[in-house]
């Protein structure tokens, strides 16, 4: 009985433990696989597609150093993920590129957005480029990749900053009407 009791509060326990996050190794997060790094669920999707991607901000300067990771998501379940991946030769010889293989159980349906983890200031940001995941169709290479655009923290549209008040209550903003959120004019 005793024995049984703490089966069950260790079971309790690992259940209750928090999930981790999408750039941390574990549920919810990535595995190792054969010496890659995927989602920790990949095994549970039916198809799969790789695409290869240069991370570059708005000078087009690439992004992405040791300990970064790439995530590709579909619905905010983490459907894909890549390390940097150093191009050793040709015209990005220097640059780190994400090699990402993203999983599916479905082809032409599911639209995959990303998210960077910058490792060196620990934040991730969400990249404003999305993909329709098409299984087995590989796009890009080291010579011709696919591009995704880094926006920093706080920084989106290039520095742009809407401050028309449209999103406030008041003046040029909105008003409450009998419960409703309505033009404030």
């Amino acid at each position: 009985m005793y024995k049984s009791l703490k089966i069950i509060a260790l079971v309790l326990f690992v259940n209750l433990l928090p999930a981790v996050e999408w750039y941390e190794e574990g549920v919810g997060g990535y595995a190792l696989s054969n010496g890659n790094i995927v989602p920790e669920n990949a095994s549970s999707f039916q198809n799969t597609n790789s695409v290869t991607y240069r991370l570059a901000d708005g000078s087009d300067i690439a992004i992405g150093d040791e300990g970064d990771l790439l995530g590709a998501f579909y619905d905010g379940e983490l459907r894909g993920i890549a390390n940097p991946f150093a191009v050793t030769f040709g015209p990005y010889e220097g640059e780190n590129f994400f090699l990402i293989m993203m999983f599916s159980d479905s082809s032409g349906q599911e639209e995959m957005n990303f998210k960077f983890y910058d490792a060196s200031d620990d934040e991730v940001t969400d990249l404003p480029e999305t993909y329709l995941f098409i299984a087995d169709d590989p796009q890009g290479n080291l010579f011709d990749p696919e591009s995704l655009t880094y926006v920093p923290p706080g920084d989106y549209c290039n520095g742009y900053v809407d401050e028309s008040g449209w999103n406030q209550e008041g003046v040029g903003g909105y008003a409450l009407s009998n419960g409703n959120i309505v033009p404030e004019n």
